[in-house]
């Protein structure tokens, strides 16, 4: 599984990659009159001018709701990884393709706005609705949007998981079943509600690195098994 994931990456991670993102960004600059510096002040003007209505959302609203969904940990890992690989040097071609991929943005977001529909009450468009009614391509439309469904619910989440458990790994050396594990009360679950004797005689090594947390065994024995399990990768680590 590891190779076919490895092939595909080469494949679509590869040069032809970057400068069709280069390409498309300086042809739709030049195309635009560079409208990512021409209309920069208007860009800041609409932000705040923009209120919401029932048929749709603020312009502050839409962009707040962009940023939430294109920065993640990616921006973060992905930028630390090019700097630790490609050097300073890493840091000019990032700007070059921000800069050259605002113009992209905007034609994307034009394209939405030009073909987007009124359904419910309520606007909808995007990528599958352009791609459908702009170029006539319906079954891309429909692979577009399964793809997308796909990538955002199942695959980014694990991603961005991936990200964060490395991070604490690297900074923090905490052992895999440590981080997967869930955080439990020190306090007693059972009926009587009282502090249980067997955490004060629990190590204090292993209260202090699981975050203070630890659940009685005894007192909760559908948690039990769970816990055996994150101990047992502890002291495995």
């Amino acid at each position: 599984m590891n190779e076919f994931v490895s092939a595909i990456n080469s494949i679509v991670w590869s040069p032809p990659l970057v400068f069709l993102c280069l390409g498309a960004g300086l042809y739709f600059s030049i195309r635009t009159r560079f409208l990512q510096l021409r209309h920069f002040g208007e860009m800041i003007r609409l932000i705040f001018s923009g209120k919401s209505t029932a048929a749709g959302i603020s312009s502050f609203q839409a962009l707040s709701m962009t940023l939430a969904g294109r920065v993640g940990t990616g921006n973060i890992a992905g930028v630390a990884t090019a700097i630790t690989f490609g050097g300073p040097g890493a840091l000019f071609w990032m700007w070059v393709v921000a800069f050259l991929g605002a113009s992209s943005a905007f034609v994307e977001s034009t394209l939405g706005q030009l073909y987007k529909e009124k359904i419910h009450g309520e606007y909808r468009g995007g990528p599958a609705f352009y791609i459908e009614k702009g170029l006539g391509m319906k079954r891309y439309a429909w692979v577009f949007a399964v793809v997308t469904i796909v990538a955002c619910g199942v695959l980014l989440p694990g991603v961005q998981a991936n990200a964060i458990s490395s991070s604490m790994q690297t900074a923090f050396d905490f052992p895999p079943g440590i981080r997967r594990s869930v955080r439990v009360s020190k306090r007693c679950r059972s009926d009587t509600e009282k502090d249980c004797g067997e955490h004060e005689q629990a190590e204090g090594r292993r209260v202090e690195e699981l975050g203070g947390d630890l659940l009685c065994p005894s007192c909760a024995p559908a948690a039990s098994g769970s816990l055996r399990q994150v101990e047992a990768r502890y002291d495995s680590a």
